[in-house]
């Protein structure tokens, strides 16, 4: 810790200002909004050690690193459409050469702005194309470096020995291409309203995240929604489309649509130890469940009681809302959902992007 550090500041005593809302953390790493934020839900990813870069940090914070940067990139995907910038300007060992740094404390930024200009950038910058996360920790190991990480998570990277790149660089090109480019100071123009709002969406996204842990499998899905007193041909040909969409991306539906739970059985306790039973044992196959409340004016009880048993289990659960404001509102049992998502399109992208950075 630094007792000068506006970083070290916010973590060992606390801030009331907005934009110092941590909206994440764990023992390594925690998240605030970006203060002049160019757009909503721009965020920073801080780490809890005062050190220069991101390079320096330890093999297993490196680690976590990376889980964080693989979970945002799918969290982001799901909520925008798209995979988010992140990008860091690391300052040198010895804090002589801080190469465009603003602040000499790891930080990496975190945009949600499909970025046109990368290949201009890239080219004004000398920025050269990296394999790997890893890679770049070894080639910014004690050196000022611009790091760079695009829509495609392509990395970029310069490594410095003595120029110096003007201050907020990346900024600078992210403002000119969403149309604000004279207002990429941070100093100057705040964007408040804009960090209001990553506050608002981010972090009731990031509420139960465990970002830096290992990442989940996602293989085995468990997928629930409305049955009762619904057309038997519309259900079962819901359960087909998932089945069918999982399938073709190397997941497996392990409940696949059961005639006799969408039967007007008698409600007794045989019948409900019945349905119970075969949910639960469906269930304890599964790495996620996937709930579909998005047909307004339903009680939805039985997919709440399987949100129930999917928490106890431990298992991930997504919640697909549509345009049902009642579903929507289930952010206020945050606890029990690790993440929402209007389409299933939506989740399956972030299921798909889970797997590809396993």
């Amino acid at each position: 810790m630094s007792k000068y550090c506006v970083f070290c500041n916010i973590i060992e005593n606390g801030s009331d200002l907005r934009q110092d809302t941590i909206l994440y953390e764990d023992e390594s790493f925690y998240i605030v909004p970006a203060l002049g934020a160019l757009v909503a839900g721009y965020v920073l990813i801080i780490s809890k050690e005062h050190i220069g870069s991101m390079c320096y940090l330890s093999v297993e914070n490196k680690a976590k690193l990376k889980n964080i940067i693989s979970k945002l990139s799918a969290m982001y995907l799901a909520k925008y459409g798209f995979t988010p910038l992140f990008f860091e300007h690391g300052a040198s060992y010895d804090d002589v050469n801080k190469s465009a740094c603003c602040v000499d404390h790891a930080h990496v930024h975190v945009v949600p702005h499909q970025f046109q200009l990368g290949e201009e950038m890239g080219q004004v910058l000398h920025l050269e194309k990296v394999d790997s996360l890893d890679a770049f920790f070894e080639l910014g190991h004690k050196k000022p470096y611009l790091f760079f990480a695009n829509n495609s998570s392509e990395i970029f990277a310069r490594i410095f020995d003595d120029d110096v790149v003007p201050s907020q660089i990346f900024r600078q090109w992210i403002a000119k291409d969403s149309g604000v480019l004279k207002q990429w100071d941070w100093r100057i123009y705040k964007f408040e309203r804009n960090v209001y709002l990553t506050i608002l969406h981010i972090g009731k996204m990031l509420l139960k995240a465990k970002l830096s842990a290992p990442r989940q499998e996602m293989n085995n899905i468990y997928y629930a929604r409305g049955m009762d007193g619904l057309d038997k041909l519309e259900v079962e040909s819901d359960y087909t489309f998932v089945d069918k969409q999982l399938s073709a991306n190397g997941m497996r539906l392990v409940n696949n649509y059961s005639h006799k739970h969408h039967q007007h059985l008698e409600i007794n306790e045989q019948n409900a130890h019945i349905v119970y039973q075969d949910n639960l044992n469906d269930m304890d196959k599964a790495d996620c469940l996937l709930v579909n409340l998005s047909i307004k004016n339903r009680l939805y009880w039985g997919c709440i009681i399987e949100m129930g048993l999917a928490h106890e289990m431990g298992l991930y659960i997504i919640l697909i809302t549509g345009d049902n404001d009642a579903a929507k509102r289930f952010f206020y049992g945050r606890k029990h959902v690790d993440l929402f998502v209007e389409t299933f399109d939506e989740a399956l992208d972030f299921l798909v992007k889970q797997r590809s950075d396993l």
